[in-house]
This record gives C-alpha cells, structure tokens and sequence, in this order.
C-alpha cells in the first residue's frame, strides 16, 4: 500500500505516534475487576508529522499484585478508586515464523498501558494492559 501525504504531496514512510488513553474505570466495584478503556493509535508521516492512519483499540488492565512490602487492598462499601492514566508506551512489532522474510510477516502497533490507583482509603496501586492492532485494520484519515 503506499502512503501519499497529502501535505508534503510525496510518497512517505509512516512513524507511530504518540498513543492516546481513555479509561472506562466508572463500573469498577472491586480491585478483582478489569479495568477497561479505549486506546488511539495513530500512524503519521515520517516526513511531515501528518496524520494518515488510525485504529481504536479496546484494552483490559489487571491490578498488579503487590509486592512484598504492599499490603494488599481490602475493599469497603465506601471506598472510591481513581484511575489515571501513568503512560503509555508505543509498540511496534512483526510476528511470523522463523527464517520468514520480513515482507510476510503480520505487522502489529499497540501500545502498552500503565494506569495509576488511588483508593479513597490511602491505598496506592497499579494496572496494566497491552492493546494491539495488526498493520493492515488501521483507517486512512486522508
């Protein structure tokens, strides 16, 4: 497929961009849920930065389990969890049999979510997830 820049009017390569997080934590009752949201993620133009392709990919982060110095939460009628996103880390990947050339192998961006918990009760934790989308669902936005 080739991708032509409508703003630089050349044929370019694509870069991933910076992946945009949404968090769905409303219906979170327990820790032992998962935490559910909706990550962009956007090819731009390797020349230019324009934005030519995108996908919205859902994602499921499970609490940590935490460590030897944590205690472990204990949820209360009254207790009230922020989530708020700590980063998102892009990844770009090919997968396929060994010995396979490049050329055949599947293409996968994502990104790799990490999200913060506050409880109203003074317990800190932390979640993540990994959301990926193959090279070829991505929708030109040009």
């Amino acid at each position: 497929m080739a991708n032509r820049c409508p703003d630089c009017n050349k044929f370019v390569g694509l870069e991933q961009g910076d992946p945009e997080v949404t968090v769905n934590s409303d219906m979170l009752t327990s820790l032992e849920d998962l935490i559910e949201g909706d990550v962009r993620l956007v090819l731009n133009c390797a020349d230019c930065g324009s934005e030519m392709a995108e996908a919205t990919v859902q994602f499921e982060a499970a609490v940590n389990p935490p460590g030897e110095k944590e205690t472990p939460h204990k949820w209360k009628k009254d207790c009230s969890v922020d989530v708020s996103e700590d980063g998102a880390e892009p990844i770009d990947r090919y997968d396929g049999k060994p010995g396979t050339p490049m050329r055949y192998q599947r293409h996968w961006y994502g990104a790799d979510v990490t999200l913060t918990l506050e409880c109203s009760c003074g317990w800190k934790g932390t979640a993540s997830g990994l959301a990926e989308e193959q090279a070829g669902a991505f929708e030109s936005s040009v």
